[in-house]
């Protein structure tokens, strides 16, 4: 599965960059987005997972620690969607 970074994310902050392909996510191989938001739903906040992905030409490991959605999350985000009226 492709990446999409946000600023200040867990990823971002762990290192994952656009192009990386997760693979794997704490021992489990990642299916399709889905299955990655699942995998991440069922984890708890502020615990540290390994993620591997294949980046370029070679596999990388990567630590992630999981953080509430909304400790991140910016209006510039384009998946927001804000009331206005």
């Amino acid at each position: 599965m492709r990446v999409y970074n946000q600023k200040n994310s867990p990823a971002v902050r762990a290192g994952l960059r656009p192009d990386d392909v997760i693979l794997k996510f704490n021992g489990v191989e990642v299916i399709d987005e889905n299955h990655l938001i699942n995998l991440v739903s069922l984890s708890d906040i502020g615990v540290a997972v390994d993620i591997e992905v294949f980046r370029g030409r070679q596999m990388s490991q990567l630590a992630v620690t999981l953080m509430d959605r909304e400790e991140y999350r910016t209006a510039d985000d384009p998946r927001n969607t804000f009331n206005t009226r």
